[in-house]
């Protein structure tokens, strides 16, 4: 028995800047995806990844908009030693350049983690070093959940758990009938012709 929580699949098409501004703020974002904890679950999420965002808007409002993101969770920590303007947009270029197949969900589950304490107190200070650290891990954690449920996919195939869409007979019974239809209509053809 899971003790996944059961959540329902977001799907979101792009729609303008403004649009897209507003539906995934921080605020909305959390709202939108609190009760995903799994990497998997974030994963299968039909949002839009880093790089369709970028394809979409452009490299300057993608690297804005995982600033925003620092940004947040550098007022979050309230430490005594901040990112600097300048750290927070060398960082956000790393994870974009590092991460672009991330989804929102995932951009969202990594910083609700950090926020969280689940990669590690952050007592003084934050930088851009922990936070490729944390993007990193999370990345990592995704690949092998990924990997783990093609793998579980690809045995119950094996054991014929799934449906198959056709059996070699039918295969070839069709092959036949196709070969057949062929012949035929070779032959009406060839009648005609003469």
């Amino acid at each position: 028995m899971s003790n996944l929580i059961k959540v329902e699949k977001i799907k979101y098409e792009l729609a303008t800047k403004d649009q897209f501004l507003h539906d995934f703020t921080i605020k909305n974002c959390m709202m939108k995806f609190s009760k995903i904890r799994s990497s998997l679950v974030a994963y299968e999420q039909q949002v839009p990844t880093l790089a369709k965002v970028f394809k979409e808007y452009g490299h300057e409002f993608i690297i804005a908009y995982i600033e925003y993101w620092i940004d947040n969770l550098n007022d979050f920590i309230n430490a005594a030693r901040k990112m600097s303007p300048d750290q927070m947009g060398e960082t956000a270029i790393l994870i974009y350049q590092y991460y672009p197949y991330l989804n929102i969900a995932d951009f969202n589950l990594v910083f609700t983690r950090i926020k969280h304490g689940e990669f590690g107190k952050l007592y003084e200070s934050i930088d851009g070093v922990k936070i490729l650290e944390y993007f990193r891990t999370y990345a990592s954690e995704r690949a092998n959940k990924i990997e783990q449920q093609n793998i579980g996919a690809d045995a119950q195939y094996k054991q014929g758990d799934y449906k198959r869409h056709s059996d070699t007979s039918e295969i070839k019974t069709a092959f036949k009938q196709a070969r057949g239809f062929e012949i035929i209509e070779n032959a009406k053809k060839n009648k005609s012709k003469k």
